[in-house]
């Protein structure tokens, strides 16, 4: 039986490499007529997020590999996750749960981020704005980002933001922080009153 096993995720795993391979190069194909490359690179990007299961997650792993400035490895995200920048980097063992979105980002190794996220470009996006102002987002290293928070300033290593958090100013490492908008309980084993 185990024999059976390995072949069947051989099969499935030269699948997806296939599949892959041909999304990619129609993707490249595509992009040669945009002028905006990111645009059409948020297209495909919204595109591979419906595909469910594990051969969604393995899929988006393999496009973001190539298409990405730079991937880590055991880059996770799960359905609904969509990047709308390729300049992004994504350090290893990253994992991005359902429905969230990410704009220009910097991510940090073995960082965990929850469902229905919006990690934006910082805080002044808007593109009616004639203050408009886009930033690499940055999050560090070992970084707990909590369900249905809003991301628009940097975040240190090894910090921790509670559900629901907006984030508009830099938050530190080794800092709990939560609320809207987000305010820090504890830093670095030191709680706040």
């Amino acid at each position: 039986m185990t024999i059976i096993r390995k072949l069947i995720a051989i099969v499935i795993n030269l699948a997806v490499v296939i599949f892959v391979l041909i999304i990619f190069s129609l993707y490249k194909l595509v992009s040669f007529f945009y002028t905006d490359k990111n645009k059409c690179f948020e297209y495909f990007s919204q595109t591979l997020s419906i595909i469910p299961f594990d051969f969604g997650v393995h899929t988006r792993r393999y496009f973001y590999r190539r298409a990405l400035k730079h991937c880590g490895k055991k880059f996770t995200t799960m359905f609904g996750v969509v990047l709308t920048k390729q300049e992004s980097i994504v350090g290893d063992n990253v994992y991005i749960n359902k429905f969230t979105i990410l704009g220009d980002v910097k991510i940090g190794n073995n960082t965990i981020i929850s469902q229905h996220c919006s990690l934006l470009s910082g805080g002044k996006q808007h593109v009616n704005q004639r203050t408009s102002e886009y930033i690499k987002l940055t999050i560090g290293n070992d970084v707990w980002i909590g369900a249905n928070s809003v991301i628009m300033a940097n975040i240190g290593d090894n910090a921790i933001i509670g559900a629901g958090s907006v984030v508009t100013k830099k938050v530190d490492h080794h800092v709990t922080i939560a609320g809207n908008p987000a305010t820090i309980i504890k830093h670095e084993g030191i709680i706040s009153s």
